[in-house]
């Protein structure tokens, strides 16, 4: 009878937060066999501290001791927050100390890019960006929102209007989604303009489009496309890519791993759907809360890094490429035990056109390494011989015939390349790839919306 008071009497502390873990451990295990004929097993489980003893298991302790009482008919309220604060002040730390420990694993290719930036300046962009946020000016109400009876007579409470027949279908009649779908319409264009074109001109960047944006600098290309719902609703997704102008927009070495698992795209990619359909009615506030999620993720994370990269140098430096290579694998995860996120495996496996042999084939026979050039190139149109058979057979195998199809024109592309082995001399060679290129560059502006489609 003594223990089950001293049991009930230290119970009651771990209620009030008076127990430090160091404590209740040491408590716990010291009475354990008596613990265990004193309690059911479930009990015991319930009140078990979990290992390693912190605060997040005395969260866990105080919990099952609530419980405990109160399948004994006397409950007891649960009297502090010091577990539960102590716990997320500890899980901040842990947190915050994992990441330290990654910044600091990688840092030595962290510096190399910084030190390749050192040497290649670009003016930083002056664009306030924040005063963005919020309600776009002028954004006109909603249809659906109520004005002032000019009469004066007070309207109708919303439990004074009459209830609809109970034969009276929950579905919104054809002309209500049609006017949800064109304020839903109204709210993204507002914000297009309000929000995203601006930060885009800042930079330097051209509307292709109503929700397209492209920019090319250097032979390097800035692509931001917001994807139509294939529904007629609103969009679908956001593909942002910065690439050479060669390329098909592969996305390779397109964002650093911090950056495409970080917070701000996680935020943004959270509740997507209230601007991709109106299946409930339009959500001007939520609208205008995504797209401000959107701006900050595009002005604080993609904006910058593509800005460091103004040539082709600064996007194939091996510096930076090794910075891609160290973020492939996130810090450990504070809750699980993995990491928070993992891509090695991903990046192990080729591109599955072969689109990686043709861009860094392409650069290597521009930078005068031939060998190594014209073997990429030839691993590519072997990993896509079946296809451009496939083309060669319909006899419009051409780039002129291929700019609308991303894998037609990358084989096209890489056939064009690759023809340049076949002449005599390297010098002859160095002047087919330059004019090639020259050539090549020349419609692919009009893959990126750079420039209109060349004629035929």
């Amino acid at each position: 009878m003594d223990f089950i008071n001293e049991m009930e009497n230290m119970f009651l502390q771990a209620v009030r937060g008076a127990v430090e873990p160091a404590l209740w451990e040491a408590w716990w295990d010291a009475h354990a066999e008596q613990l265990k004929s004193h309690l059911s097993p479930g009990y015991f489980q319930r009140i078990k501290p979990g290992r390693p003893v912190d605060y997040a298991s005395m969260c866990r302790s105080q919990e099952g001791v609530l419980y405990y009482f109160y399948r004994q008919g006397y409950p007891v309220e649960n009297s502090s927050d010091y577990y539960k604060i102590k716990a997320e002040e500890e899980f901040k730390r842990r947190q915050e100390k994992r990441l330290q420990d990654y910044y600091e694993r990688i840092s030595p290719v962290m510096d190399a890019w910084e030190a390749f930036l050192a040497k290649h300046p670009v003016a930083p962009v002056a664009f306030d960006w924040q005063k963005r946020l919020g309600t776009p000016p002028g954004q006109a109400p909603d249809p659906s929102a109520q004005v002032p009876d000019p009469s004066g007579q007070i309207p109708a409470l919303p439990h004074q209007v009459p209830a609809p027949p109970q034969s009276a279908s929950p579905i919104l009649p054809q002309d209500s989604q049609k006017e949800n779908k064109s304020l839903m319409h109204l709210r993204l264009k507002e914000n297009m303009q309000a929000k995203i074109a601006p930060l885009a001109r800042a930079y330097g960047m051209k509307k292709a489009g109503p929700k397209t944006f492209v920019k090319e600098q250097n032979g390097i290309v800035s692509y931001l496309n917001f994807v139509g719902y294939f529904r007629g609703g609103g969009y679908e997704a956001i593909d942002y890519c910065i690439c050479p102008l060669y390329d098909i927009r592969s996305h390779i070495l397109n964002l650093p791993g911090d950056v495409m698992h970080g917070e701000r795209r996680k935020e943004m990619l959270s509740g997507w759907g209230v601007i991709q359909f109106d299946l409930n009615g339009t959500d001007t506030e939520g609208i205008n809360r995504k797209f401000d999620q959107i701006l900050t993720f595009l002005a604080e994370e993609v904006f910058p890094c593509w800005e460091q990269i103004d040539c082709l140098e600064a996007f194939f430096a091996p510096e930076r490429q090794a910075l891609f290579q160290a973020m492939l694998a996130g810090p450990p995860d504070p809750i699980r035990e993995c990491l928070l996120w993992d891509d090695r495996a991903d990046a192990a496996r080729p591109h599955p056109w072969g689109a990686d042999e043709y861009l860094f084939g392409v650069w290597e026979l521009l930078s005068g390494q031939e060998e190594n050039g014209y073997e990429r190139l030839t691993r590519c149109l072997e990993q896509g011989e079946p296809y451009i058979r496939q083309f060669q057979e319909k006899g419009d195998f051409t780039i002129e015939n291929s700019l609308k199809d991303p894998m037609k024109l990358l084989y096209c592309n890489t056939q064009l390349f690759y023809k340049t082995s076949g002449q005599v001399g390297k010098d002859a060679r160095r002047r087919a790839v330059l004019e090639t290129y020259k050539y090549v560059c020349r419609y692919m502006r009009g893959f990126h919306k750079l420039e209109r489609l060349p004629k035929k």
